[in-house]
């Protein structure tokens, strides 16, 4: 499907009544939800939340932009988080898709990414299985669920979180609602607490051709295609979201960048981007991909 006709669709479901459920049900019709495809989104999860095992176990955590499929957080329960708080704008969980992630769930794979034993999550995961609503599955791992709701203003006490995680979230809200995520990351992380935030700056909609397409359009044609509840990108450069990170005093101990040679060929070789962008070097905008670790530490 032409990347223009995809946009196209979403922009009217944004609107529509009941646009939200016939997005989801498209999701099934194209495969989204299939085992394997699970099965492999899991596993890829897994291997990076690895890296962050000693501050989720016995961690209270939030996630910002729980999704469909709950993976996440069922991951940071079998890895042993006390508590996890998850924030959406809008309400996606049915407990069918999270059914399909407990059943990938295999503990001799998770143990060995994870380095945890295999029977404390063999036993996790049959508890897991056992739960027959999404209410009960929320229940039995510490799942704390807010849809809609506000993670700019989560209520909870400060400085009491050890992670306050996204994954390919930052790059899907408005500036203003960025900002008010790192605020709130700084008042409510431990001075011992990371913020993780895995982004992808690049172009969701052409990535297999091209990770820069994107910045050649004008705002007034982009706004109305891709600024609604079902499908946003707000074009942030990666540099802009560290800017936005060390406005806030944030101590930044990790920053993973992917670049692509090509992108940057194709900028110097006069692909034009749109005046919004002209500012920004051709090693800039050709980052697609970023992982970003930060704490406020006192």
């Amino acid at each position: 499907m032409k990347w223009q006709v995809k946009l196209l669709i979403q922009s009217v479901l944004a609107h529509a009544p009941g646009g939200e459920r016939v997005n989801y049900r498209l999701q099934w019709l194209n495969g989204r939800y299939e085992p394997v495809r699970m099965k492999s989104r899991v596993l890829e999860q897994a291997r990076r939340l690895s890296k962050l095992i000693p501050h989720i176990q016995n961690g209270v955590i939030v996630e910002v932009g729980t999704g469909w499929e709950l993976i996440t957080p069922i991951l940071f329960y079998l890895f042993g988080s006390s508590r996890i708080h998850t924030y959406d704008h809008v309400r996606h969980l049915r407990f069918e898709v999270p059914q399909i992630v407990i059943n990938s769930l295999d503990s001799t794979e998770l143990s060995e990414i994870s380095g945890l034993p295999e029977r404390e999550l063999q036993e996790r995961i049959h508890i897991l299985k056992k739960c027959s609503t999404l209410d009960n599955l929320l229940t039995v791992t510490q799942i704390e669920y807010f849809a809609p709701g506000d993670a700019c203003k989560t209520g909870l006490t400060p400085h009491s979180i050890d992670l306050f995680f996204t994954y390919e979230v930052l790059e899907h809200v408005p500036e203003a609602v960025l900002d008010g995520l790192v605020a709130e990351s700084k008042r409510i992380l431990k001075p011992t607490g990371i913020a993780y935030h895995a982004i992808e700056p690049g172009d969701h909609y052409t990535r297999d051709d091209s990770h820069i397409n994107h910045y050649r359009y004008p705002e007034w044609f982009w706004a109305p295609m891709v600024k609604n509840n079902i499908s946003y990108h707000n074009r942030l450069i990666a540099s802009q979201f560290m800017k936005c990170f060390e406005k806030y005093g944030a101590l930044i101990s990790l920053v993973n960048n992917k670049v692509s040679e090509r992108e940057i060929a194709a900028l110097r070789n006069g692909f034009r981007t749109n005046s919004r962008f002209s500012s920004f070097s051709p090693e800039d905008l050709a980052v697609w991909y970023s992982e970003v670790i930060y704490s406020f530490p006192s």
